[in-house]
This record gives C-alpha cells, structure tokens and sequence, in this order.
C-alpha cells in the first residue's frame, strides 16, 4: 500500500535536495564547453585516448594507456564523444554529471552519519565549492575519486546499520570500481580499510562475529569486480 501520509511529509526533504542537486548541476555544467576557456594538457590527452579507442587502437578496457591511466575512464569518455562529436562540450560532459553525483552521494553519507541537517548542509557546500565545481568541469577523471570514496563509505554504514547483503556487497563493487579510473580514487580502498580498523580496534570479537559474513561478500564482490585490474597489475607492476 502506498503511505501517502508518509510521501506527503517526505516532499518538502525530496524538494530541498532535489534543489541541491539541480545547482550543483547548474554549476558544473553552464557553459561547459567555453569555461574554462584553455583545453588543459591533461583534458586533452584523455580525449585523445578516447578518440584512440573509438577508432580501435585501444580495445580493452582492463589496462591502462595514458600516463597509466586505466583506459576505463576513455571508454566511459567515448560514450560522449561519439555522440555528440570529438568537441570539448562532448569531452566534459560526462565529469559534470559525475561531479553532480558526488553530491547527491554525499547528502546520503552526511545524513547517515550527523542527520538530515548536516546532510543538506554539507550537500549544499560541496555543491557550491569551488574546487569541487573546476574539477566538474573539466574533462578529467579526478572527479571520479570524491565519487568512489562516498559511495564506498555510505554503503559501508548502511551495511553496518541494515544488515544486509546487497549493502555488503555494493561496497565490494564501489572499492573495486575505483582501480578502473584515477589513481587517487584508489584511497577509497585505504579509506575503508582504515575505517575498518577502527571498528575491528573498538569491539573486535563483536563486530567480527556480527559482520564476518557482510565483510566476506564485499571482499568476493571486490576480488570479483576487481579481478581484471588486479591481474593487470601483478602482470605489469611498473
């Protein structure tokens, strides 16, 4: 049955973050193929990348190319780029919208964490941060670290709270996720290990007696999802 009760006190909440989201989208992504007017070093060499793997130079997105980039990011980047052409909109797009993401997974992780004030609060201020807005912008994967590590985060205090495999398991995927893009997004692992610590260091035979089996499918799930880049790595180390 359908809480309408319920819906109707939630509305003023799915308003206030929905406004969140739609500045922190507005921000990253006016005028985007214009600000900033310079196509970086960086930016333009990922684009290139993209365009060497739409044209089949690159054919596997489970090693790296760029500055050892992995060359998920360029196919992830090609989505734009064949769409909407090889132009500098097409290549920033797609990190205006990761950027606008990370928002949204942030309010979710403050409010688990402080409440529903300090989530709108700290979604409002990365939303407008400016840092946060020049690397939405830009067409470059760093966006992608501040992604990752909300999300890795977020599914780990919700799998502590409901107890529930899909939680587990979704924070096995979002580790593994960031080894396909910037190497900055590999702190989430560190991140969550550290956090993973603190909880085993507070109360270990507890915590591990009521997590063991959450804590055994997110590894599966990383090794699993992982399971491409971490060969590639062994294989190639340099």
């Amino acid at each position: 049955p359908i809480h309408w009760a319920r819906l109707r006190a939630r509305l003023p909440i799915v308003f206030a973050v929905s406004g969140v989201v739609f500045l922190a989208l507005a921000l990253r992504v006016w005028d985007i193929g214009a600000i900033p007017f310079t196509l970086g070093g960086d930016e333009a060499s990922q684009g290139l990348e993209s365009l060497r793997m739409m044209r089949g130079e690159i054919r596997s997105p489970f090693i790296t190319g760029w500055y050892s980039v992995p060359t998920m990011s360029f196919f992830f980047n090609g989505l734009s780029l064949g769409g909407l052409g090889a132009n500098i909109t097409a290549l920033r797009l797609p990190w205006a919208f990761i950027g606008t993401l990370s928002v949204l997974v942030t309010f979710g992780l403050a409010t688990r964490l402080a409440g529903l004030r300090i989530g709108l609060l700290t979604a409002g201020l990365l939303a407008v941060y400016h840092y946060h807005i020049h690397y939405s912008r830009l067409g470059s994967n760093q966006i992608a670290d501040p992604l990752f590590v909300s999300l890795a985060l977020y599914f780990f205090y919700r799998a502590l709270a409901r107890q529930r495999a899909f939680d587990w398991l979704m924070l096995g995927v979002a580790c593994a996720g960031s080894l396909y893009f910037y190497a900055g997004a590999r702190l989430t692992i560190i991140l969550v290990l550290v956090v993973l610590v603190y909880h085993l260091a507070h109360d270990r035979m507890r915590f591990w007696q009521t997590q063991r089996i959450g804590l055994l499918i997110a590894l599966g799930a990383f090794l699993i999802v992982g399971a491409p880049m971490l060969q590639y790595a062994s294989l190639f180390p340099d």
